[in-house]
C-alpha cells in the first residue's frame, strides 16, 4: 500500500468548521505546539501562587513608561493588580473624601439634610462619616444609609435620635468685609465643620441571574496609568510603582526647628517636638497662623494621587466661631516663585482631634508639605503624631467623571473625555479631570 505523508499546519483553527480547516487542527487538550508540531504538556506551575476572591471577567496588560509589564483583571468583589508574580489587592472605595459643613438639621427630627455635590449615591445606599463636629445637637459619625436622594447634589440619612435644633448651612456674614470670610479669619462648623466620608466598595455578582447580571469589568491605561470601571460605578485609576513605600523622613516629629537644620521645619516657636512623637501646636502671640513643614522635592510625582495622614490626639481651646484654632493641609509648590496651594478637600480645615486620611493630587513644582496652625482667642494646644506621606498604592475613583457608567474604553481620538449614553470615551491624551482631590494628571500615551 502506498502511503502518503501528511502534513497539518501548526496551531489550532476554531474560527472555521472541521471541513473549512482542511489541513490544520481543529481541536486540541493538553496540548503546545513545538517546531510546527504538537506536543503533550508536560507539566505547568502557578503563575501566581495567591489565591484571588471571586470570579474574573475583564483583564488588561499594559507596561509603565519604564518598560515594566504589570496586568489587571477585576472581579465580582476585588480589583487587582499583578506586578512579577505578586497579587496585589487594589480595590477601590467606591468614593472617599472630605465635606465642608454638609449637614442641615430640624428641631424634633432624625432626618437630616447632606449637602455632597455630585454623590452619585442611591438610596439604600451606605455611607460612613467621622470627625464631625456637632449638628444642631447631634453628632453625625459612624455609618448611615441612604434614606432619599433628593438630586445630584443633596440626599438625606436618618440619625438615630432627634436634632435639639434646627440648623441650616453656614453662609458669610454680610457684615463682614468679604476678605473676613475667609480661612484663617472664617472657620464655621455649625453644619458638621470638616466631615471626612467613605462609600463602601460592595461585592456585585458572581454569577448572576435573569434579574441580576454578573459583574464585569472594564479595563484600560493611557500612559502607564490603568482606569478601571465596573458596570454602573463610577471610573476608577490605578497608578503603577515599583513601591508605597513612605516619602517623609521623619514620621515621629523628632526634630523640629528652622529651615535647613531639622527634618520638620518652622519660623516660630508655636511649633515644638515633644516626648512620644508629638509635635505640639499652641498659642504664642496674637493668633497668626504658623507653619510646620517638611521637604518633598523631587520626592512626589506631579499629577499622581498621595494620602496624607496624621492622628491629632490633642484638640484644646477651640476659639470662637471666626476665631477658631484650626489645623489646614496644604503644598508649597511652584517655579520660580512657590507659593502654598491648597489641595482639593484636603485642605479643608481640621478644628478637633481625629485620625485624618486625606488624598491629594501632587501639584507642579512640589517643595513642601506644610501643615498651618491657626489659634483661637483662647489658650490652645493641639497634639499632632503618626505622620505618613505615601503615593497611594489602590485604586481611587475619579470625582468629576460621571460617578454611574456601564462602559468605558480609552479612544487615540480627541483631547476631552466624551459621554455616550452610558458609555465614557477617555481620550488618549486627556486634559486635567478636575476633582475634590484636586487636579488629576494630563495622561498621554
Amino acid at each position: 500500500m502506498d502511503q502518503k505523508k501528511i502534513d497539518f499546519r501548526p496551531g489550532v483553527v476554531k474560527d472555521d468548521s472541521p471541513l473549512a480547516s482542511e489541513g490544520t487542527y481543529s481541536d486540541s487538550n493538553w496540548i503546545r505546539s513545538r517546531r510546527g508540531r504538537p506536543e503533550n504538556v508536560k507539566g505547568f506551575a502557578k503563575y501566581i501562587p495567591t489565591q484571588f476572591t471571586g470570579k474574573a471577567r475583564g483583564v488588561k496588560a499594559w507596561s509603565t513608561l519604564d518598560g515594566v509589564p504589570w496586568f489587571a483583571f477585576g472581579t465580582s468583589s476585588k480589583l487587582y493588580a499583578v506586578r512579577d508574580t505578586a497579587l496585589i489587592d487594589i480595590t477601590p472605595r467606591r468614593a472617599e473624601g472630605s465635606l465642608d459643613n454638609p449637614f442641615k438639621t430640624t428641631s424634633g427630627s432624625p432626618i437630616v439634610k447632606v449637602r455632597h455635590y455630585g454623590h452619585g449615591l442611591k438610596a439604600g445606599q451606605s455611607i460612613t462619616f467621622s470627625n464631625a463636629m456637632p449638628s444642631g445637637g447631634i453628632t453625625i459619625n459612624g455609618a448611615y444609609t441612604v434614606t432619599t436622594v433628593l438630586s445630584n447634589d443633596y440626599y438625606t440619612i436618618t440619625h438615630s435620635a432627634n436634632a435639639s435644633s434646627t440648623n441650616d448651612y453656614p453662609a458669610p456674614d454680610p457684615l463682614d468685609p468679604p476678605e473676613d470670610q475667609v480661612w484663617p479669619n472664617y472657620t464655621p462648623v455649625s453644619a458638621g465643620g470638616r466631615v471626612d466620608y467613605v462609600v463602601p466598595f460592595v461585592a456585585g455578582a458572581e454569577n448572576g441571574s435573569s434579574s441580576t447580571p454578573a459583574t464585569t469589568w472594564d479595563l484600560d491605561n493611557i500612559g502607564e496609568v490603568l482606569f478601571a470601571n465596573r458596570t454602573g460605578d463610577p471610573i476608577y485609576m490605578f497608578q503603577p510603582a515599583p513601591n508605597y513605600n513612605e516619602i517623609l523622613i521623619d514620621t515621629g516629629f523628632t526634630s523640629i526647628g528652622s529651615t535647613g537644620t531639622t527634618s520638620w521645619a518652622t519660623g516660630g516657636t508655636a511649633w515644638t517636638s515633644q516626648s512620644g512623637g508629638v509635635a505640639r501646636f499652641v498659642r504664642v502671640s496674637g493668633n497668626n497662623p504658623s507653619n510646620l513643614s517638611q521637604n518633598i522635592q523631587g520626592k512626589c510625582k506631579p499629577g499622581y494621587v498621595y494620602e496624607f495622614s496624621v492622628q491629632v490626639s490633642t484638640f484644646t481651646g477651640p476659639g470662637e466661631f471666626d476665631l477658631r484654632t484650626s489645623l489646614k493641609i496644604r503644598i508649597n509648590a511652584g517655579d520660580p516663585v512657590p507659593s502654598l496651594i491648597e489641595v482639593g478637600s484636603a485642605s479643608l480645615p481640621i478644628t478637633k482631634a481625629g485620625t485624618y486620611s486625606m488624598l491629594f493630587v501632587c501639584p507642579d513644582n512640589p517643595i513642601d508639605i506644610v501643615i498651618t496652625g491657626r489659634a483661637g482667642e483662647d489658650t490652645t494646644q493641639v497634639n499632632l503624631t503618626a505622620p505618613s506621606l505615601k503615593l497611594l498604592g489602590r485604586a481611587t475613583y475619579i470625582s468629576q467623571a460621571p460617578q454611574t457608567v456601564d462602559h468605558m474604553f480609552a479612544s487615540p481620538h480627541g483631547d476631552q473625555p466624551r459621554v455616550h449614553r452610558a458609555v465614557v470615551v477617555l481620550p488618549r491624551c486627556a486634559g486635567f479631570w478636575r476633582g475634590e482631590h484636586g487636579m488629576l494628571p494630563r495622561l498621554c500615551l
